[in-house]
Parts: structure tokens; sequence; C-alpha cells
């Protein structure tokens, strides 16, 4: 018979205790995240708002409140009108008069809405692969620094708007891997480039290069190139025909425009590098593409990460002299040499199986670049034309080396940071605008790369070695001071009002004086010319019936949409020097109608401040002067102001 065992305690299990389940607070998830967007949102516009009035700019604000305002009254742009670059932020203009009328509060209104869709866009695009607080982070930057710095509706930030807009989109496409999906990707890329092509020609032109480069990186990509090329061609033509103003659009905007001569001047590009912080963004991009990479043997490994690590800390380096205002000829040569070190970074993902002719060919163009950087940097050429080449060169070379080195399901994310920021780049390179004032992309390269950081964290299968723990942690640290410091200065520019050097409002006189007319009361400008305006506007007002045709010039054309009198037609958007209208065919329409159908009322402005437009300067240029003596009375004359009427 057998006997009972004594049965003993149960053995204890191996298994982890199980994690306490998460805390939950009195509101759903979802209702938090929504309040505190909705927090930010206010916040920025609440920003916006108080910050739009403090100073009001007689030429450029003027011109562009009253194109919106010549097609809200019928007029057709490239007809009615001569114009630089396509018509959807004139357009987007007219629409928010439309519903609040000509003045600051349809002003107010556009600068509002435009923010928080681009705030809105960073948020989703980031919260995709972040978690909420990082989210929110980069959304408070895009509100600083997509418009907070000039406030005001500016085509540069309108062109921008639908970058944003397109990136967001298509990024929750990537990677591409179905034909279906490269389909949908195009078309969205397509329809987005074609739009910001239409509202700044440069901003959208770099707009269309980094999504036809995001594009190719994918799969199916000749389906996604043609639905991209079909989707931009309905834009075009859905926008431009339907008014008869392709041939106009195509002629004014790249025939007759003397800005892509800036192209070749580069010195909005170095502005661009060194007071927006891109240069450091680059770097810290491509510090954590090589640490995503593949792997390596453990010797180039460690290389590639001294690398990565070296990028990074020069990427704080630069920082720190961006935020001093160091922009010195030594530093910039300083900035191209740390590209190559980037550059060579990269290189060292592809050395060890790589053939002899193409290590000689990498060492070359390391050579080759860093010594065109330091002899641009130190004087010995061109500096601008000299030193960009070098950085554009060793900053392709690092990206395309670096992204061929990375997993298939993150190349496109990276080739579209690198794409973003070498459009930011090209756009502060190619207007007229501060570069402290005109980064609105600038939020959507920290969501991309904080994305990109996450992934490569997540993605490291192998224990890292010290020093590629290092590149981490500075590349993490990077990322971080470069993205509250991005913030933070987007408020110091807002308060200063940085646009274009001489109108800033660090110079108190500029702003002294309220302008009392009712459709701009309370905005503030400097008192010469305020005061000017309003007698402007009170003598035309109580003097000239409203059918009778008016001509401002050189600036000043908001007296038109203020006083309710239609733009005078066949004139340029703006008048400047020697520009605008353009020297030919815009010129001699300008003087044939004038003569034809001459105003009866002149007004001019005394504009001092800028040569170009300069009145004395630009009446004789225009050969107006015998012209207006002999046709027109003096009626009102002070210091700043002159109106003319047509003699009887």
């Amino acid at each position: 018979m057998g006997t009972d065992r004594a049965e003993g305690p149960a053995p204890a299990s191996s298994a982890p205790p199980a994690a306490p389940p998460p805390r939950r607070g009195p509101f759903p998830a979802w209702l938090v995240e929504a309040a505190l967007l909705l927090l930010l949102l206010s916040a920025t516009s609440g920003l916006h708002l108080l910050n739009s009035l403090r100073q009001f700019q007689f030429h450029d604000m003027s011109a562009f409140m009253d194109i919106g305002y010549r097609i809200y009254i019928g007029q057709i742009p490239y007809i009615d009108f001569f114009y630089i670059t396509g018509p959807v932020h004139p357009y987007l203009t007219a629409f928010f008069i439309a519903l609040a009328g000509f003045g600051k509060r349809a002003v107010q209104a556009q600068l509002c809405t435009t923010n928080a869709v681009a705030v809105l866009a960073v948020y989703l695009l980031a919260r995709r692969r972040l978690p909420l607080r990082p989210s929110l982070l980069v959304a408070a930057v895009a509100g600083t620094t997509f418009s907070l710095p000039i406030s005001h509706p500016w085509y540069d930030h309108t062109a921008a708007l639908w970058l944003i807009l397109g990136i967001a989109g298509v990024e929750r496409l990537l990677p591409v891997r179905t034909r279906r999906a490269a389909l949908a990707a195009g078309l969205w890329c397509g329809a987005a480039a074609a739009l910001s092509l239409l509202s700044k020609t440069n901003v959208g032109a770099g707009g269309a290069a980094f999504f036809l480069a995001l594009l190719l990186a994918g799969e199916h990509r000749l389906h996604a190139i043609l639905a991209a090329v079909a989707a931009g061609l309905a834009v075009l033509l859905g926008v431009l025909v339907p008014f008869s103003t392709l041939e106009g659009y195509l002629r004014q905007s790249f025939l007759d425009n003397h800005v892509w001569g800036r192209l070749l001047k580069g010195e909005g590009g170095l502005a661009a590098l060194a007071d927006t912080g891109q240069g450091a963004l680059l770097l810290l991009g491509i510090a954590i593409g090589c640490r995503a990479g593949r792997p390596l043997s453990v010797p180039s490994r460690r290389w590639a990460a001294a690398a990565a690590v070296a990028g990074a800390a020069f990427g704080l380096t630069l920082l720190v002299g961006w935020c001093g205002g160091v922009a010195t000829e030594a530093w910039h040569g300083w900035l191209a040499a740390q590209v190559s070190l980037a550059t060579l970074a990269g290189a060292l993902r592809v050395w060890p199986g790589a053939h002899r002719w193409t290590r000689a060919w990498v060492l070359l163009m390391l050579a080759v670049l860093t010594g065109a950087g330091l002899a641009a940097g130190l004087g010995k050429v061109n500096p601008a034309c000299g030193l960009l080449l070098a950085l554009g060169g060793a900053g392709g070379l690092a990206a395309g080396v670096t992204a061929a080195g990375l997993p298939p399901e993150w190349r496109p994310r990276f080739v579209l940071f690198c794409g973003v920021a070498a459009a930011s780049i090209l756009s502060a390179a190619t207007t007229s605008m501060d570069p402290r004032a005109n980064s609105p992309l600038i939020a959507v390269e920290l969501a991309l790369l904080w994305g990109l950081l996450r992934d490569a964290d997540r993605g490291s299968a192998d224990v890292p070695s010290r020093v590629e723990g290092g590149a981490a942690r500075m590349a993490r640290v990077g990322l971080c001071v470069c993205t509250l410091v991005i913030g933070a200065l987007g408020l110091v520019r807002a308060y200063d009002l940085v646009w274009f050097g001489p109108y800033s409002f660090a110079d108190r006189e500029r702003s002294s004086y309220a302008i009392k007319a009712p459709a701009l009361a309370g905005w503030r400008c400097a008192p010469g010319e305020g005061e000017a305006f309003d007698l402007a506007v009170s003598y035309l007002e109580a003097n000239a019936p409203r059918g009778e045709s008016l001509l401002v010039l050189p600036d000043m054309q908001v007296l038109y949409g203020v006083t309710g009198r239609d733009s005078y037609r066949k004139s340029p958007y703006a008048f400047e020097y020697e520009m605008y209208p353009a020297p030919g065919r815009q010129t001699e329409e300008f003087w044939e109608h004038l003569r034809r159908e001459p105003p009866i009322w002149v007004v001019l402005h005394s504009h001092r401040e800028y040569w170009i437009y300069d009145l004395s300067h630009l009446l004789r240029w225009l050969r107006l002067t015998p012209f207006l003596k002999e046709r027109y009375r003096p009626v009102l004359d002070t210091r700043q102001l002159l109106i003319l009427r047509l003699r009887e």
C-alpha cells in the first residue's frame, strides 16, 4: 500500500510581478489632450493678436493688403495689375477681407487661422511618433516660429503652410510599400507642392524638390511621380485657367521677376545656417542617422559613433555661437570643416565594403569640400557662394551616404528631414526678409528629428558601446537644447518684430503713433508716416468723390481699401526703383494706361528710408516728373505727403 506524500509548499513562480495598472485621472486621456491643444492654440493666437498691431510698415504691408483688396473688388492678377508670383496668397487675403471687411480685423483673422492650422498640423505630425509632452513642445515651437516673428500674413508663410500640410499628410503613408500608397503619396505631394509654388515660387520650388526626393526614396517610384505630376498640373490649371491668367503668371513670375538673381548671392543662406540654427539641426540629423544605420564591424562602428559625437558636439557649439551672435568668416570656415566631419561619419558606414576607387572619391570630396569651405570662410574666394557650395556639397554627400546606410523603413523620413532643411535654407537665400524671421518650417524639422531619434532608440538591437551610448546621449541633449532655444528665440524675435532690419520694433520711435483711420485704428507706426496717412485719408474723404480714380505711389497702397476706392489698374503690386514695374513690357503697359486714363487724384508719399522706394528716384526712373507737372496741380503739400489733382 502506498503512503500519501506530504505536499510541500508550491514552488515560487519565476514570472515577474504584474505591473500596476496605470493611474487614471478623473478625465479621459483624449479630453485632456484636446484641452491642452486648445489651450496652446489659444495662447499662440493671443500672442499673434497682441503682436500684430504693434507696428505698421507702409510699404510691404500696404502692398500685400492691397493685392487682396484688388481681387476682392474684382480685379484679375497679371491682367489688371502686375504681380511677381502665384495668386494663392492674394486669393486667401481676399477671402478674409470678404469675411471680416478690409482692415486690421481681416489681417488678424488670416494670421490667427493660418497659424492655428500650422500648429495643429505640426502637432499631428509629431504625435504620430512621439508621446504627448514632446509633441506639445514641438507644436509650441511652431506657434512661436511659424509667423509670430513678423505677426503679419506673408506669402512665404502661406507657401510654407501648404508644405507643412503636405508633409503631415504624406508622413502617414511612409514607408511606401504598395502601389495604392504610392499613388496616394504622389497625389498628396503634387497638390501640396503646386499650391506652395502658386503662393511663393522659391518656397514651392524647394518643396517640390524634397517631395520628389521623398518619392524616389520609396517603392513604386514611377506611379508616385506620375501621380504627383498629375495632381500638380491639376492644381496649377485649376487655379490659373479659369481666369485666363496662365500666360501672365508664367511671364510675370519667371521672365520679369528679378528675385531669381538672389540664388547666386548666397548671403541669405549663410544667415539661415548661422542665425536660425539650421546648421546645428542638420548635423544632429546626420549624427542620429549614422547611429540608426545598419550594423558594421566594431572598429568602423566606433569610428562612426565618434564622428557622430563630434558632429553633435559641434551642433551644440554652433548653437552657443548662434545665440551669442557669432557670425565671422572664421566661424563659417570652421562650420564647413565640421560638416565634412559629419560627412566622414556617413562615409564610414559604407567604407568596409567599398571599392578602392569609391574610397578615393570620398576622400577627395572630403578634402575639396573642406578646403573650399575654409578658403571661403577666410575670404580667399567669394565667401557667400564658395561657402554655400562647400556646405551644400558636404551636407548632400553626408546625407546621401547616411541615407544609404539606413534601414528601408527609416530612409524616407531621413530623406524628408534633409529635404525640408534644404528647402528652408533655399527660401532664406532667395528672399529679402531677415532669415531670423523666415524659418516657418523649422518646427517640422524638429518633429522629424525627434521621430528619427525615437526610431533609432527603439531599433538598436545590439548593446551599444560606451562611445555609441555617448553619441546617443549627446544627440538627445543637443536636440532638447535646440528645441527649447529655437522656441524661446521665436518669442524674442517676435518682441523685436525682426523683419527687414530698419523695421525693427527695437526702435521705439517707429511705433509711437497710433493710426486713427477706422479700418486700421490703433495700429502703431512711425509718427511722420502715420500723420501723413491719416491726413491723406481725411482729405480724400472730404474732397474726392468715391467714383474718381486714384493713383498712390510709391507705397501707402492701403489708402485704396481704407477710403473705399478702386486700386489703380495696370500698375504693379508695389513700386520699387528699377524693379517694379519690371523694365520693358510692364513699364510700357503702365505708361500707356496712364496716358490713356490718367487718374483724377495722385498721392505721393515721400519715402526715403530705403533707396529703392525713394520717391525722387522712382519718379525720375519712370519719367513721371514732367508728366505730373504738366497735367496736375498740387492741392495739399506737406513734408511727407503731396496730393495732386488733374487739371481741368
